[in-house]
């Protein structure tokens, strides 16, 4: 046998050599193509030509990513070489589905978040991550530029203030740095769901400045990109990436992409296919990769030779009716029988042996090439990602036996990767290569049975973990959560194809679905801001829980219908539809008042507390948002007890900050104001809410318990210690929100310096922090009416300080600013801002007005 495996274990290499596509020094084993290879480089220079891009495609295993690995290899090693020299450099982004979100296709939702995902990956294969001034000048000096205070403009004697500015200018420069240095985590924030969808354009711009730079810089002709492989993308993303390839390819010059298109589960032709690309991209050039046909009987011998085997003359056309000249398949087939009769010599006999039908032929490869770790691959088909605990509990909870081992053993074969880390431990998914052999053996391979065994062996152990501390989801972690809904909804469409039904069951998993599409109708809404996303998952929990009788235990049904109504409140709070989010509220109340004993008896008397807490939580919120201040302080305060009587320190450390907010805005005068720091309700007063935050590892949370001392120090006139409180704010939230988030927190310390410029009569810092505050205008991600009127209403008093506008003209852009905010239904607004203007009508725009008004209105930012 050919010993292209040294250093290794013969029988392991191979079985990984024919899974990967050949690239770099492994080219030497490609067998050549020309017709192909003239074909396909035709297509690029003629996409080139018209601005258009190329699509490879054929069955899984035809050879589509090696024929594009060699046509660029020799592009690339043209220059002096050939009568047609090109200039290039190259890239290829690997399409990995979103296993780590339990999906087994890569999904984008938004156009904008498919552009960025394409081209952040461009920038890291081309090995622009080491360079990132381009994204640098457009994103993150609009942050630093924010939060970097210049001493310069200070008069010489205020030294304290002095060293507090400096100190901050130099953490701003570290946390600059530290951003730019580490492109994974640059990466990350860029593609947060948080981010603006106006950021998509800003990305595009730098995306085409880069390139043009690139290719003059390197005096290249052509950038190619190979996005590879297509058929891992969820099939209506599929369109929107490939319009997007198109549209990019039209707008710069110099670049072409290529996409490769893979037929799903080994099949040998789709004639959807080109149809679809019609729809699609009408004017790409299509390149079909086929099977070695059934006359090249001499290819199919060189490439089974490059694979390490001998193939008999003889045996050939058997070989070909078996596999039908598909590389992929002839590797299944020839790796079955070196791994059953450990030879490499392959004739009539060896032959016979190997059934012609696909199923049957991939059954007997798993069983053999990879007899050992059966059991393993077929668990982790199923689960799509998983940590090395997770593994190992479930397969012990399926089966049972040495997980561990097998976890290993994949490793070692390539068969899996590392994706990320999750609470410590490593992500493990399938690799890129063999994500063929996971569709293949859950598609084909597994009956229902096991796969209903592995689905819920996965479902016991994601419901046993303890809930955590909450990142987006309302109730449950997030990869608890999205694994929950991935195995309950596999299980329940597996169950309801079964003759035996298992209502109990079925019932339990329904409403574990229907609580995490809850969650992940909050997601959407809050986080993504897609309202219309959000109420078609609403509507699906809805439909799920609409017969409380069909569930064997009320409890189940009720805990997941609460979840359901929760979100519907929020939803409609934001909404400013007030009445409906109370209706839905006061039949939240109502059920757990129904239910109240079986909820004492099952869950005990903290667990009905806490819900009763959350509902007057909301309560508070709503009435705030109406401007019923009194109403919320009560609500609240009933939510403070309920939730210390449920032993929550963290709920009600929330709620303790949220009535010190009603008390600084209803406060009358500055004595209040710095009293609210001090005042204990509940035995929680700010300072306890800052070590309960603490405690609880959430920053997040802390910052705005900071904040609020900013401005309760602002309108008490203690402007450094406002300084140093807003300082603190901002320093705690690096590097667990993004920089875009930090909009509140910098409009404090842009206010503060507002006011330290008037005592010291000092224009150009109220000059600056104008220019500050514009730019925080432009970086609002909330787009809710109240934060852009309240931006605006900073940004004209700054210019009214400056003389630029009259007094007058700022009074009456405030009262149309409250006239919109009535039409809207934004009642707080219109509190706070009237409560403001009227200050101004009676005594202008004194340092006490700005300092003790103005901070209320930042206060509701």
């Amino acid at each position: 046998m050919v010993n292209k495996f040294s250093g290794e274990n013969e029988f392991t290499c191979i079985a990984k050599f024919c899974c990967t596509p050949l690239s770099g020094e492994r080219l030497k084993y490609y067998v050549s193509r020309p017709l192909l290879e003239k074909s396909l480089l035709r297509a690029m220079e003629e996409a080139q030509r018209r601005d258009t891009i190329v699509i490879v495609h054929g069955a899984y295993g035809s050879g589509k990513t090696t024929l594009v690995n060699k046509v660029l290899a020799d592009l690339e090693n043209s220059v002096g070489n050939s009568s047609t020299e090109y200039r290039v450099v190259t890239a290829t982004v690997k399409v990995r589905p979103e296993e780590e979100d339990f999906e087994r296709k890569r999904s984008f939702i938004t156009f904008e978040k498919a552009l960025r995902w394409l081209i952040l990956n461009i920038y890291e294969e081309l090995g622009i991550k080491k360079d990132v001034s381009e994204i640098k000048h457009s994103l993150l000096k609009q942050f630093i530029e924010m939060v970097d205070v210049f001493p310069g403009v200070l008069p010489g004697k205020l030294e304290e203030l002095y060293d507090k500015v400096k100190g901050f200018e130099e953490f701003s420069e570290e946390m600059y740095l530290g951003l730019k240095d580490n492109w994974s985590n640059l990466k990350k924030a860029l593609m947060s769901p948080k981010l603006p969808p106006t950021y998509a354009r800003v990305i595009l711009r730098d995306f085409r400045k880069t390139l043009e730079k690139l290719l003059r810089k390197r005096d290249l002709d052509w950038v190619i990109v190979v996005v590879d492989d297509l058929s891992q993308v969820d099939a209506i993303d599929r369109r929107t990436l490939l319009k997007i390839m198109r549209k990019i390819a039209g707008d710069i010059s110099g670049l072409t992409f290529i996409a490769i298109y893979s037929y799903p589960d080994l099949v040998e032709k789709s004639d959807n296919f080109p149809i679809f690309v019609q729809e699609t991209c009408g004017d790409a050039l299509l390149i079909e990769v086929p099977p070695v046909s059934q006359e090249d009987l001499d290819t199919l011998e060189k490439i089974a030779r490059s694979m390490g085997f001998e193939v008999d003359k003889s045996a050939l056309r058997m070989l070909w009716e078996k596999t039908r000249g598909i590389l992929g398949r002839m590797s299944i087939v020839l790796n079955t029988v070196y791994a059953e009769r450990g030879v490499n010599r392959i004739g009539l006999n060896e032959l016979k042996a190997i059934p012609y039908a696909l199923d049957e032929q991939i059954k007997a490869y798993i069983k053999t090439v990879h007899r050992d770790v059966e059991e393993a691959l077929y668990v982790a088909s199923c689960l799509l990602s998983f940590t090395k605990s997770e593994f190992k509990e479930i397969f012990k909870e399926w089966k049972g036996g040495r997980a561990a081992e097998y976890l290993s053993e994949l490793e070692k074969r390539g068969l899996i990767e590392k994706l990320g880390v999750h609470k410590g431990e490593e992500v493990y998914a399938f690799d890129h290569n063999a994500l063929w052999l996971r569709d293949v053996i859950y598609n084909i391979v597994l009956g229902d049975d096991y796969k209903i065994g592995i689905h819920k062996a996965a479902v016991a152990h994601y419901e046993k973990q303890s809930v955590e501390p909450k990142e987006w989801l309302l109730t449950m972690p997030k990869r608890r959560g999205m694994a929950i809904i991935y195995h309950s909804g596999t299980l329940i469409k597996l169950l309801n194809k079964g003759a035996k039904r298992e209502e109990n069951y079925e019932n339990r998993l329904k409403a574990l679905c229907a609580t995490s599409f809850a969650d992940d109708a909050y997601f959407c809404f809050m986080v993504l801001n897609n309202t219309k996303l959000a109420k078609e998952y609403i509507n699906v929990a809805e439909e799920i829980l609409s017969d409380v009788n069909t569930y064997s235990s009320k409890l189940e049904w009720l805990n997941a219908y609460l979840i359901v109504l929760q979100v519907k409140a929020l939803i409609n709070m934001y909404e400013r539809k007030y009445s409906e989010a109370e209706e839905i509220l006061y039949e939240f109340k109502s059920l757990l008042e129904k239910y109240e004993k079986e909820i004492v008896n099952t869950y005990g008397p903290e667990d009905y507390y806490h819900r009763l807490a959350i509902v007057e939580n909301i309560l508070g919120e709503l009435h705030f948002r109406k401007a019923e201040l009194s109403e919320a302080k009560k609500h609240l305060s009933s939510a403070l007890e309920y939730f210390l009587r449920g032993r929550d320190n963290r709920g009600a450390a929330g709620v303790r900050l949220n009535i010190a907010l009603i008390d600084f805005i209803l406060a009358e005068n500055t004595k209040r104001c710095l009293s609210i720091v001090h005042e204990k309700i509940g035995g929680f007063n700010l300072n306890k809410c800052i070590e309960v935050f603490r405690k609880a590892n959430d920053p997040y949370s802390e910052a705005m318990v900071r904040e609020l001392l900013a401005l309760i120090y602002i309108a008490g006139g203690d402007y450094l210690r406002a300084l140093d409180e807003a300082r603190t704010a901002l320093k705690s939230t690096v590097g667990i929100v993004e920089f875009y988030e930090k909009v509140g927190h910098m409009l404090t310390l842009a206010y503060v310096f507002t006011l330290l410029g008037l005592i010291f009569d000092d224009n150009s810092m109220v000059e600056w922090c104008s220019d500050l505050v514009a730019k925080a205008h432009s970086f609002s991600i909330k787009s809710k009416d109240l934060s852009n009127i309240i931006l605006n209403t900073i940004a004209s008093m700054q210019l009214c300080l400056l003389g630029l506008i009259p007094l007058e003209d700022f009074i009456e852009n405030l009262e149309m600013h409250i006239e919109l905010l009535e039409e809207k239904k934004d009642f707080i607004g219109v509190y706070v801002l009237e409560g403001f203007l009227d200050a101004v009508r009676k005594r202008g725009l004194s340092e006490e007005i700005i300092g003790f008004e103005g901070a209320k209105l930042l206060a509701v930012l």
